[in-house]
């Protein structure tokens, strides 16, 4: 009789312990996202900073641009991209519009819709400068000698032509397959999926013209708009700055 009093008594207080563990828990998913919440609003938890554009201008004398900084994680992608590089003898027409490009340039653009254009005055004179040259181009060039920005270079056309990133190789201007290089077109359709390359370490992106034989005489230009994932926290006291090689005399920035 003792042990079934015992043993009815177990059962009695059996739910009533399920009822306080359940009363516990409860509580204790009401107080974890208040406790949460409360330490997002006192900045416990990193803030990444916002996503960025950045204008580049590329004229095809010049090897190539340095465009931003990333850190390890950072996705980027060359968001749009326009322009031609001649190959062929300089035309001299072409020469004097070249000669009021300036200097390579790259500038943040306080702009985050799909499709970015930077409507700068500097900007709005780059564009005319680039769609006079290419018009030349069209016009009196050999079309065997002209690359669009978003050319495949294959062997028959001497691997050269078309703008590519590169976010630390040894040899910047001098493309060679390496993971760290990507070409236009592949930033181009990569962006047209609403995807992007990750930085596996710091490294400043520079965008090239390709041409293995590093010439000089090259006429034309490339510009283009590249788009920046930052996937670190905020630094303190960060500021945004434009970059550029060697500003000239005659450059539109």
């Amino acid at each position: 009789m003792t042990r079934l009093y015992r043993a009815a008594a177990r059962r009695v207080r059996l739910p009533a312990v399920d009822g306080l563990l359940g009363v516990c828990l409860a509580l204790s998913l009401l107080v974890t996202p208040s406790v949460e919440g409360r330490a997002a609003e006192s900045g416990q938890r990193p803030r990444r900073p916002d996503p960025e554009t950045y204008h580049w201008v590329l004229p095809a004398q010049h090897s190539g641009v340095e465009v931003v900084d990333l850190h390890p994680n950072d996705c980027y992608a060359i968001q749009r991209a326009e322009g031609m590089v001649y190959f062929g003898t300089p035309l001299p027409e072409v020469l004097e519009l070249q000669r009021q490009l300036g200097e390579p340039h790259s500038h943040l653009v306080d702009h985050r819709d799909e499709h970015p254009e930077c409507l700068l005055v500097r900007c709005l004179d780059v564009s005319r400068l680039r769609d006079a040259i290419t018009a030349r181009l069209l016009e009196s060039g050999d079309r065997r000698d002209r690359r669009v920005v978003g050319h495949r270079p294959t062997p028959l056309d001497n691997m050269r032509g078309g703008a590519y990133s590169d976010v630390g190789s040894d040899d910047r201007p001098r493309y060679r397959h390496a993971p760290e290089q990507r070409m236009a077109y592949l930033h181009l359709g990569t962006a047209g999926r609403g995807n992007c390359y990750e930085a596996k370490v710091s490294r400043t992106l520079t965008i090239h013209i390709r041409d293995h034989q590093q010439r000089t005489d090259r006429t034309g230009v490339y510009t283009g708009y590249l788009y920046v994932e930052h996937h670190h926290p905020v630094p303190t006291g960060r500021v945004a700055s434009s970059r550029t090689w060697g500003p000239g005399p005659d450059s539109p920035f």
